[in-house]
């Protein structure tokens, strides 16, 4: 899934017309595997959670930002990765579930990896800025993406 993750950014990168050449570390199965056994149960705990293996990825002080949402009690989680230029690159997910179940298949399999794709791609220089975003709310409607205002 990794790899894919990888992928997909490598053809992002040739859509704009550049050479492409992504180096990645490699994150072994069982971290990606705990990462995304560790779903916690509210909204809140979700985003604490993804904070926390962020944190544990490398992506901390003013690289980890939450952003306020309007309407919402939890905020979206930024974590940037710098390139040589500003041009960005957002990857993102949701860490929201519906109370009808766990959500774990529906948006925490992604959120859950965004860490990881943090960890597998910061070692390599890269060109463009990478912004990882845990979207909140996204089941009420999608309120965390709507404010895509990113410093």
């Amino acid at each position: 899934m990794l790899r894919i993750a990888c992928g997909v950014l490598a053809l992002a990168w040739a859509l704009s017309g550049q050479t492409v050449s992504v180096p990645y570390d490699t994150v072994t199965v069982d971290e990606i595997n705990r990462r995304l056994e560790d779903f916690k149960n509210t909204n809140s705990k979700r985003e604490q959670e993804l904070r926390s293996l962020f944190e544990e990825a490398g992506c901390s002080g003013e690289h980890l930002a939450e952003q306020a949402v309007k309407h919402s009690r939890n905020p979206n989680l930024i974590c940037v990765l710098p390139g040589q230029t500003d041009s960005r690159i957002i990857v993102g997910g949701h860490f929201d579930f519906v109370e009808r179940g766990q959500g774990v298949v529906d948006n925490w399999s992604g959120c859950s990896l965004l860490p990881s794709l943090y960890q597998s791609l910061k070692a390599s220089p890269r060109r463009h800025t990478l912004v990882f975003i845990a979207f909140t709310d996204e089941e009420k409607g999608m309120l965390g993406r709507r404010i895509m205002s990113i410093n």
